[in-house]
């Protein structure tokens, strides 16, 4: 079982990439499996096919092999063993039988993804991310037996991250609702940095070869260059891909959860222009970035 985990920071570009790769027929792209034990008591949430979970023709059969587990408990377990707030746990590995209950279920959520999907099917993709609630996630993932974690480290400039979180949450917008997030500009200098960070922790406790890093507007200049890459990295062909966005054809659907509200965009294409962030972020917010956020950013060559 392959996994491709797409980590890093929210609003990087993980959705569109996502649904790039998960065009490719041996790649099934899932959005962000941190949220199914959320979603499986939700009747309003939707896959990115438009169909709620309970109905939908890929996620039904799944979220029905799970109505019987106790979700309260794993739902705090994920909370223990993701969450930046699980550090002890990581280190001191307090209660072990309820780490070993939690990995079993995410094998178990896992396998039975792979027992839906199509015999073309090599990886499976989560873009939870590595955010506060799923620091540790690719961690705990790289412990389950029989599942190899291929980590795909997206980077995108910070500023252009805190503008996108000035126009407030993609959840709320997504339902029509245009509320603002609090904390915004202090919440994602702090969280910029503890994101990328995680990734850099699953990279120097892996091998080189399970891990792949594309700066966001590296890949928006050059895309056939790093889809080459990727495919290189994967071991996948990615020439339809490439096709498709040098012929400016939609990007298809797939049966994403969670996460950014273009997952179930029909008409997207791969837009180049999307820095306006540079006009339009106010001064403030800018020396904000820079006064928490400097040596990362240099790391990755912003300036």
């Amino acid at each position: 079982k392959k996994i491709i985990y797409l980590a890093g920071y929210g609003r990087s570009g993980s959705t569109i990439l996502e649904r790039i790769i998960g065009a490719n027929k041996n790649i099934l792209a899932l959005g962000e499996l941190k949220d199914f034990l959320f979603l499986l008591d939700s009747s309003e949430e939707k896959c990115s096919c438009g169909a709620t979970l309970d109905i939908c023709s890929f996620w039904n059969p799944i979220c029905n092999d799970f109505k019987s587990i106790n979700l309260q408990k794993l739902k705090k377990g994920q909370l223990k063993y993701e969450s930046i707030i699980g550090l002890p746990h990581l280190f001191f590995k307090k209660n072990a039988s309820d780490r070993e209950e939690y990995k079993k279920y995410l094998e178990k959520l896992f396998s039975k993804i792979f027992l839906n999907s199509n015999n073309e099917i090599k990886y499976l993709t989560d873009s939870s991310k590595t955010a506060r609630e799923s620091f540790f996630r690719p961690l705990i993932l790289k412990e389950i037996n029989k599942m190899q974690i291929k980590m795909i480290h997206i980077v995108k400039d910070g500023r252009a991250c805190l503008y996108s979180n000035l126009k407030g949450s993609n959840r709320l917008m997504e339902k029509g609702i245009n509320e603002k997030l609090p904390w915004a500009g202090l919440r994602t200098v702090i969280s910029w940095p503890l994101a990328n960070l995680a990734a850099h922790l699953f990279q120097i406790t892996s091998d080189k070869k399970d891990y792949f890093r594309v700066k966001y507007e590296d890949f928006l200049e050059e895309p056939e260059k790093y889809l080459k890459e990727l495919g290189n990295y994967l071991d996948v062909d990615f020439s339809p891909q490439i096709e498709m966005i040098n012929k400016k054809k939609n990007i298809p659907l797939s049966h994403q959860i969670a996460g950014n509200r273009i997952r179930s965009q029909e008409n997207l294409l791969l837009d180049k222009n999307k820095e306006v962030w540079r006009e339009k972020l106010p001064w403030q917010y800018r020396l904000l970035f820079w006064v928490f956020d400097l040596p990362f950013a240099l790391f990755y060559k912003y300036h």
